[in-house]
């Protein structure tokens, strides 16, 4: 986790290395509507009523929290298999 900015600019990032490069995230404005309109996209082009969901990566939560606001989701699944990412 690294924090980056300062005052009304600051926003934590989170980097996890992967063999094929590095994921990174955070809770930066542009990479939250990014994060939730990713999670949000799948289920406004369901072609029924989802009512279940699948987050594989936690991340920061953010894309996983985003369904939340999808009131008609019965489950709600996150995959995370880095225990470290958790911990942060």
């Amino acid at each position: 986790m690294l924090r980056q900015g300062a005052g009304q600019q600051l926003f934590e990032r989170l980097y996890i290395y992967i063999l094929q490069g590095v994921s990174n995230s955070g809770d930066a404005m542009t990479l939250l509507h990014y994060m939730r309109m990713q999670t949000l996209a799948p289920l406004i082009v369901h072609g029924g009523t989802p009512r279940s969901a699948l987050v594989i990566g936690l991340g920061t939560g953010i894309t996983a929290g985003a369904l939340l606001a999808w009131p008609d989701l019965q489950k709600r699944t996150v995959a995370e298999l880095l225990p470290a990412v958790v911990r942060a």
